[in-house]
């Protein structure tokens, strides 16, 4: 079972698509169902919640192999992410699942040259993304 969290984004949502696709089983976290159905596609498990909920985690993982992990908040809740993707790395390792992080671009604000790398100064409001860095760094060294 795949779980795709974020999934009404287009990062999220090109994920279901594509594992569908595939014929693959997918359970979709989303924080409105209504708006899930009229987006997503495909065979999918829809579960209405919050990840910032532990119990809704723990229900989400349940039979889950493979986690990817596309939420994002509006830049006004930017701070709560840290603490959202914690609970959400701390809920794939108790159940064992590999989780893929993808990133997007936003961190940066606008592109300040041609080319973006990650030694390009982060937006202000970007710079909320460093701790899920790091705490992703020492679970994954650990």
């Amino acid at each position: 079972m795949n779980l795709v969290i974020g999934s009404t984004g287009s990062i999220g949502n090109a994920v279901v698509s594509e594992l569908s696709s595939r014929g693959l089983k997918v359970r979709a976290l989303v924080r409105d169902s209504n708006k899930a159905r009229k987006v997503l596609w495909g065979k999918v498990d829809l579960l209405e919640g919050s990840a910032e909920s532990p119990q809704l985690l723990t229900t989400a993982f349940e039979g889950v192999d493979i986690v990817f992990n596309c939420l994002n908040l509006p830049y006004p809740e930017w701070s709560k992410l840290p603490a959202i993707h914690k609970q959400i790395l701390n809920a794939a390792k108790d159940a064992s699942a590999k989780m893929v992080f993808p990133g997007n671009v936003y961190i940066y604000g606008h592109a300040q040259s041609a080319k973006v790398s990650e030694d390009q100064p982060l937006f202000e409001k970007g710079k909320a993304s460093r701790p899920i860095g790091r705490y992703v760094h020492g679970v994954i060294t650990q």
